[in-house]
């Protein structure tokens, strides 16, 4: 038997929350998540967990994104100081 599913999205779809209720539905999550990591995504992971929040239970998909901090040391190679000499006039009464 074959399955279709409609989507209406005319306000956008948001992500983690169409994954985790696909797998609801009945994606297999093994299969997704070894998908997933065939993308060889270095710095991100995913996370699907069944959840329970105020009474209602689904499954969470998370997608983290692990960012390598390295310091910069943020010199101003351009600064300069221009000196400006004007001639004044003035009169002294």
């Amino acid at each position: 038997m074959k399955k279709i599913l409609y989507l209406e999205c005319a306000s956008g779809i948001s992500g983690d929350m169409f994954v985790a209720a696909m797998v609801d539905l009945g994606v297999d999550r093994t299969g997704l998540l070894a998908m997933l990591k065939k993308l060889q995504l270095e710095q991100v992971s995913f996370k699907l967990e069944k959840v329970c929040k105020n009474g209602f239970s689904g499954t969470d998909f998370e997608v983290e994104i692990h960012e390598h901090h390295h310091e910069h040391h943020h010199h101003d190679h351009h600064e300069h100081h221009h000196e400006h000499h004007h001639e004044h006039h003035h009169e002294h009464h």
